[in-house]
C-alpha cells in the first residue's frame, strides 16, 4: 500500500542557513560564491568587478576591530559586524586588505577587473577547522582540510525536503562520500534510511551515529526516512537523477 506522496514540490528546507558562516558552501555551487578553509598565515584572494561590491563574511559573533587596505583611492571598504563589504572604484587594480578582528587576523589581496570573470567573487565566507557547524569547539575528526584550501566542493549542502517536519532532519550535507543527517533533540528519533532508485524503488540502507550526527556511507540522489507511516524525502538537488515525480517510493519488500 502506498504510504505518503513525495512530490517534489519542495519543502525547500533552507538547511543551509544556520551553517552558512561555517561551511564549506556550503550550498553555494555558484563560483562567485567561495569558501575559504581558514588559516592565520594565508592570504585570500578576492576578485572583484569594477563597480559592483563584494560581500566577506566572518564568523558568528566575530566583530570586526582593524581594516587596513593598501589602496584606499580604488577601493571602498565598509565594515558592518561580522560583514566587510568591498567595492572596486578603478579597474585593473591589485592591492592588500587586512582585517583584524576580536578573535583572527585575516590577509587578502584585492583585484578588480572590468569585465566578468570566471574568478569573480560576490561572497567569500569561511570554514574554520576548529570550529562545528554551530560555532563550538570541534572534536578530534577525520575530516580535516588543508587551510587556505577553497572548499566550495568539499560539502554539498543543496538539499530540499518533502514530508512531515517532526521527523525531517534539520541538517543534511554530504562531502562526497557519506551523508550526514542531524534531527532534532540530538537525533533523539532516528528513522529508517532508504535508498530511491529511478523506478521509486527502496531499498534498506545502514546508519551509524557519530557524535551529533547520523551518517549514511553513500551519496545518492534520493533517499527515503521512514518511521510508522510516515516518510520524508530527501532529494540531493546536486545530483540529476530523473525528474521528481509524484509516485511514491516503493517500501522494499512490498510494504
Amino acid at each position: 500500500m502506498l504510504r505518503k506522496l513525495c512530490i517534489s514540490a519542495v519543502l525547500a528546507f533552507s538547511l543551509t542557513a544556520p551553517l552558512a558562516v561555517y561551511a564549506a558552501n556550503p550550498i553555494a555551487t555558484d563560483s562567485r560564491v567561495r569558501t575559504y578553509v581558514y588559516g592565520e598565515n594565508e592570504v585570500f584572494r578576492v576578485v572583484a568587478k569594477y563597480g559592483f561590491q563584494s560581500n566577506i563574511e566572518f564568523a558568528n559573533k566575530e566583530q570586526i576591530e582593524t581594516v587596513s587596505v593598501g589602496d584606499s583611492v580604488a577601493w571602498k571598504i565598509t565594515p558592518a559586524g561580522q560583514r566587510l563589504f568591498v567595492k572596486a572604484l578603478k579597474e585593473g587594480v591589485t592591492t592588500n586588505l587586512t582585517v583584524v578582528t576580536n578573535k583572527r587576523a585575516y590577509q587578502f589581496e584585492l583585484t578588480s577587473k572590468f569585465e566578468r570573470d570566471e574568478d569573480l567573487i560576490y561572497v567569500v565566507r569561511f570554514y574554520y577547522p576548529e570550529l562545528d557547524f554551530d560555532g563550538k569547539k570541534r572534536r578530534p575528526s577525520d575530516h580535516t582540510f588543508e587551510s587556505g584550501a577553497l572548499i566550495d566542493a568539499a560539502y554539498n549542502f543543496n538539499y530540499s525536503l518533502n514530508g512531515p517536519s517532526d521527523l525531517a532532519p534539520i541538517k543534511v550535507f554530504d562531502d562526497g562520500q557519506f551523508t550526514f543527517f542531524k534531527f532534532r533533540n540530538n537525533n533523539a528519533v532516528v528513522p529508517g534510511f532508504n535508498a530511491v532508485d529511478p523506478n521509486g524503488s527502496e531499498v534498506p540502507l545502514v546508519s551509524r551515529t557519530d557524535g551529533e550526527y547520523v551518517i549514511v556511507e553513500r551519496v545518492l540522489p534520493q533517499f527515503s526516512l521512514r518511521r510508522g507511516d510516515d516518510v520524508v524525502c530527501v532529494f540531493n538537488d546536486n545530483i540529476i537523477q530523473a525528474p521528481k515525480t509524484n509516485n511514491n517510493p516503493q517500501p522494499a519488500g512490498g510494504r
